[in-house]
């Protein structure tokens, strides 16, 4: 809120009123009150307003009153402001005053969570004839109610108006400190669609800037694309401040440790998995060297044993942790210990909605990030009714849970749902259910008893469902898919989990899945230059862990590119890193959230449907040449528990065990 300072209130009173100072002179109580207010004494100061009104010409006492109103316009006080406001006559007032009528009650109503009602009472635009400082400050509430009720660009676009238009330096800074906090709340995508236009150079160079840190990785990149930024937009109203504040909020969020501790079980039963996360951790550790000291830790499977190396770990000097990875050692190591250095968790606590500890960060891969992945597709596609086939037992049961969320997260709704059970191949029972065949056979039924004779009959599928979602290994999927051609479901897109992708290409097996759209990790899915480059590196340093577990290799690659921005992302809403496990966002109760990437089954082979876009569209033009700094999403929020795929589906319980590859 833009603060207005009234030095001189007896002056300004007297001025605004066209009363001459030989006629009134205000009494020390207003003196008094104003000393209060700067105090913080607001009731205080209000009640001496107030009173002081009662001896004071009339048009010196709205002023005085409306000073009370005024100075009681906050959260803690706004009961007091609006049982004053009830009491000010409002008849006969000059337009300047009406004004501050209608912006005293703008505030209060926007202060009682009423944004819509805030704006009501606002004109769009000031009357011609009204001073200055209330044209601003008129102005500047609209842009404060535009952002409450979410109408972002309107209040940015205002946010410009006022900093260009600002008759101080101090005004200008304030608006435009108030702007990039705007901008700040933008998601990537966005920022991005922003800084392309071309209408208004001066908004798109604003979002050129904002989008820098949503991208870049390393200071390095930071600099080179904030330094891209400045030759592209030469004397652009931001280059006063914001380039450095970037940099230098960068600088104090970072977390930047001396040592950091990696917690993992490198022997037991869940010795692949973490041999496979270590592999992936040290390939990111080797190709961006620094000075940091790195010790693993063998947790085993023991979660005793994990808390035990924590506080060994931090006792001998780390001042930053990685790891645990089973969520039982996740659940007790928060229980148990006081966590004192940022620590980087490969799973998440059982309980998302239970407070989390300080300096503990949640990261994994986290079966339910998918599901809800096919429910945000929907949603951007304009598509919002599903039908869901999911595998029998546990993880089909998580993974429907999360459809079902994410849909009504995205205002979408599930029709119906059938489970598929193990080992069954033919599914047509449960595909004409979930169609409603099965009625439209009955209805046939009916009416041909009606007639006493055959009639033509062609079955008819339910005809309100858009979108298949499909949660399934691959045998089952390969199974399935035909027979959703067959029963008259040739039509509708059919998204599934990365369940259904072994992560190795197999082009005659996984034919009969041509069509599918899934989402997975950039890793495996090579879908961006980044994921390419940590694939051929990985491949090239263990070849044996990428065939086998690349989602894990991918998680451990995140979790160490992660652990430095961890307090950035906490901080930025609206920031996300690019990864080789997904785009990598903080959410609430510090749980990194995970947006994959797609990609289609076409010959056989897993497709990008980045790859597929860039055969049919041109590439865009104007963009900010940003360094690709984008990691990926790779491992389970849960342990992996074995099955006859190359590799095994997040669940809540253990992979199969592993010996980890040499280096």
């Amino acid at each position: 809120m833009r603060i207005i300072l009234l030095a001189g209130l007896a002056s300004i009173l007297l001025a605004a009123c066209g009363v001459s100072p030989k006629r009134w002179e205000p009494p020390q109580s207003v003196y008094r009150a104003e000393s209060l207010a700067a105090q913080g004494r607001r009731e205080e100061a209000a009640a001496l307003y107030w009173d002081s009104a009662e001896a004071a010409p009339p048009e010196a006492a709205f002023d005085l009153r409306l000073r009370a109103v005024e100075t009681l316009l906050t959260p803690q006080t706004r009961a007091q402001a609006r049982s004053y406001l009830e009491r000010i006559g409002r008849a006969g007032l000059p337009p300047d005053q009406q004004v501050r009528l209608r912006l005293a009650e703008a505030r209060l109503a926007l202060l009682e969570g009423r944004p819509q009602r805030a704006l009501a009472l606002l004109p769009e635009s000031p009357p011609p004839d009204l001073d200055p400082a209330l044209s601003a400050r008129l102005l500047d509430l609209r842009a404060e109610i535009l952002a409450a009720l979410g109408r972002t660009e309107q209040a940015i676009a205002l946010r410009i108006r006022l900093a260009r238009e600002a008759p101080t330096a101090g005004l200008r800074e304030a608006d435009e400190d108030a702007l990039w906090d705007l901008l700040r709340t933008l998601p990537p995508e966005r920022l991005d669609a922003c800084r392309r236009q071309l209408q208004d150079p001066v908004l798109a160079g604003w979002c050129a800037l904002a989008w820098i840190p949503t991208q870049s990785g390393d200071e390095a990149s930071l600099a080179a694309a904030i330094e891209t930024w400045r030759n592209r937009h030469p004397g652009h109203p931001a280059a006063r401040r914001f380039p450095q504040r970037i940099l230098s909020d960068w600088r104090a969020l970072r977390v930047q440790p001396r040592q950091v501790a990696v917690l993992l079980p490198l022997t037991g039963r869940l010795a692949g998995a973490g041999n496979a996360i270590a592999e992936g951790l040290l390939a990111a550790y080797y190709g961006r060297p620094g000075e940091e000291a790195l010790r693993f830790y063998d947790t085993a499977s023991d979660p005793a044993r994990a808390v035990t190396a924590y506080a060994r770990a931090t006792a001998e000097g780390a001042d930053a942790v990685i790891g645990p990875l089973s969520k039982a050692a996740v659940r007790r190591l928060a229980a148990e210990v006081t966590i004192t250095v940022p620590t980087l968790t490969l799973n998440y606590l059982p309980d998302a909605e239970a407070a989390t500890p300080d300096n503990l960060y949640q990261f994994g891969l986290l079966p339910e990030d998918e599901a809800r992945e096919i429910a945000r597709r929907m949603w951007r596609e304009g598509r919002r009714r599903a039908v869901a086939f999911v595998a029998e037992g546990g993880w089909g049961q998580r993974m429907l849970r999360a459809l079902k969320a994410g849909l009504t997260e995205y205002d979408g709704v599930l029709l119906d749902a059938r489970a598929l059970t193990g080992g069954q191949t033919d599914f047509s029972g449960v595909i004409q259910q979930a169609l409603l065949l099965d009625e439209s056979r009955a209805r046939y039924n009916r009416l041909r008893a009606v007639l006493r004779r055959e009639i033509r009959f062609e079955p008819r599928r339910r005809g309100d469902v858009e979108v298949i979602a499909l949660a399934a290994p691959p045998v089952q999927a390969r199974l399935l898919h035909p027979q959703l051609r067959f029963y008259f479901s040739g039509d509708l897109p059919v998204y599934a989990t990365s369940r259904v992708y072994t992560g190795r290409p197999n082009p005659f097996a996984d034919a009969d899945l041509n069509g599918v759209e899934f989402c997975d990790a950039p890793l495996v899915l090579g879908s961006t230059e980044q994921a390419r480059r940590v694939r051929a590196a990985l491949e090239q340093a263990v070849p044996e862990a990428v065939q086998r577990l690349p989602r894990l290799a991918a998680l451990g690659y995140d979790a160490w590119i992660l652990l430095p921005q961890v307090r950035v992302l906490e901080s930025r809403s609206a920031s996300a890193l690019a990864g080789v496990t997904g785009r990598l966002s903080m959410g609430s109760g510090r749980r990194v959230i995970r947006e994959l990437d797609w990609a289609r089954f076409e010959e056989g082979r897993a497709v990008p449907l980045s790859s597929l876009d860039a055969r049919t569209s041109p590439a865009p033009s104007g963009a900010e040449a940003v360094p690709d700094t984008r990691l990926t999403p790779a491992a389970p929020g849960a342990p992996l528990q074995p099955s006859p795929e190359p590799e095994p589906m997040p669940t809540d319980t253990s992979p199969t065990a592993g010996s980890r590859p040499a280096r």
